[in-house]
């Protein structure tokens, strides 16, 4: 049997080109796929998102260096203060009087007070001013009538020639407890000067009236 050169030849070509494009094929498939591996960007884990801090508010307490105050007496527990209004009439150094005072105090123990008055003297000649340290006890367990005593030193300012004068005494009396701190109340002083010639009478007796808050 004769074989035809051509078709031989043509048969190893055919042969050696499938043989070559086999490879080539599986070759470039190959690089594709790491291309298509290396164009893929790792996608990195998500991060949890971060706790959510709540703001705790911080108090600062700020106390007082003062002592509490109880108010078991009422308006007239230790630690409250008080400020009155004075008026009265009487006789002092041979002539009439209308006294007009302001007083503040303060109580250092339930009932007991101290404070200081300032009073005028009108109307009567000389004119005269006083200034008068005080104290005080109230009954303040009693009901709505609280009775009252007190002692005071007082300073006498009159001028036109008239020497000034000191004096000393006490007075008792009644308060009436008003609402909210307010009290009214009324008494009688005895004042007794220190320094007045023998010719002068030295005694002085006077109802007062007055009105005062407490707080």
């Amino acid at each position: 049997m004769r074989v035809n050169p051509r078709i031989t030849i043509w048969a190893v070509a055919s042969a050696v080109i499938v043989g070559c494009f086999i490879p080539m094929t599986a070759m470039a498939q190959t690089a594709a796929d790491s291309t298509a591996a290396d164009s893929v960007v790792a996608t990195p884990p998500a991060t949890p998102p971060a706790p959510a801090v709540t703001a705790t508010p911080t108090q600062v307490s700020v106390t007082s260096a003062e002592p509490a105050r109880t108010d078991e007496a009422g308006m007239f527990s230790k630690g409250r203060r008080r400020v009155s209004g004075t008026i009265g009439w009487g006789s002092s150094l041979g002539d009439d009087y209308l006294l007009v005072g302001l007083g503040v105090g303060y109580f250092v123990s339930n009932g007991l007070g101290v404070g200081v008055d300032f009073e005028g003297w009108f109307i009567g000649d000389p004119r005269m001013y006083k200034i008068s340290p005080r104290a005080d006890y109230v009954l303040w367990k009693a009901q709505r009538m609280k009775p009252y005593a007190g002692v005071f030193y007082r300073y006498s300012f009159i001028g036109e020639g008239i020497d000034d004068q000191s004096s000393m005494g006490g007075r008792v009396g009644v308060f009436y407890k008003g609402a909210r701190g307010g009290m009214a109340g009324a008494g009688v002083v005895y004042e007794r000067y220190l320094d007045l010639p023998d010719a002068v009478d030295d005694d002085v007796l006077y109802p007062e009236v007055f009105i005062a808050i407490s707080f």
